[in-house]
């Protein structure tokens, strides 16, 4: 429907949605640059210059569009600058120039953000990457919203995203009244679920942890 297809441009659309969201006062990973192909941020300089006036010595570099199932997302660890470039290095050690990352993606757009950083009691399940619970809404005619559901998606070790496509990952329900995770399922591929009690990679206890301040 339009409506749907309004909505999903939205959700998309990851420049965009940051504007929405902080101009609305909701939390938000700080924005340190944006490379856009269709306008002067496109610019490697403009991005450097972005960078190193801000002092940053690591980000979270993602698709600004359709960036879906965590492709092309990607968390630089270290940024060492240099006169008229920096370094970027991966978690996985891989290094890269600024200047080449630009020159390689220069069709594409992008976002370089602040890392999160997540509590201890989700960090410990898989410290590589940020794990996120996700809550499924439906939106009323009248404007009202209701949460139906709530599931939490962790990586798997070494991966810099919880999401499935990008090796597997383990997901699990979460009952709405008690914050406690139930269901856990290790998803390596759609011909490959099993269930676990506990993250595969850090052994630690899935099914039964109650959420911290739920």
């Amino acid at each position: 429907t339009k409506t749907h297809g309004r909505y999903a441009v939205l959700a998309r659309d990851k420049y965009l949605t940051h504007l929405v969201l902080e101009k609305n006062g909701i939390p938000t990973p700080e924005l340190f640059a944006y490379y856009n192909p269709e306008s002067s941020s496109a610019d490697c300089d403009v991005v450097l210059n972005e960078l190193k006036a801000k002092g940053i010595s690591s980000c979270v570099i993602k698709p600004a569009v359709d960036g879906a199932h965590g492709e092309g997302v990607f968390v630089c660890s270290s940024i060492d600058y240099q006169t008229d470039d920096c370094i970027l290095t991966k978690t996985s050690g891989e290094r890269l120039s600024l200047r080449s990352f630009c020159e390689q993606n220069k069709h594409k757009s992008w976002l370089f953000e602040k890392r999160v950083v997540q509590s201890d009691q989700i960090g410990v399940i898989n410290q590589s990457s940020v794990n996120t619970i996700r809550f499924m809404t439906a939106l009323y005619p009248d404007g009202d919203v209701k949460v139906f559901a709530a599931f939490m998606k962790i990586g798997r070790a070494g991966s810099d995203v919880d999401n499935a496509g990008a090796g597997g990952n383990v997901d699990c329900a979460i009952d709405l009244e008690t914050g406690v995770c139930y269901n856990s399922l290790q998803f390596n591929s759609f011909a490959d679920i099993v269930r676990c009690d506990r993250h595969p990679d850090s052994n630690r206890e899935i099914n039964g942890l109650r959420i911290e301040n739920w």
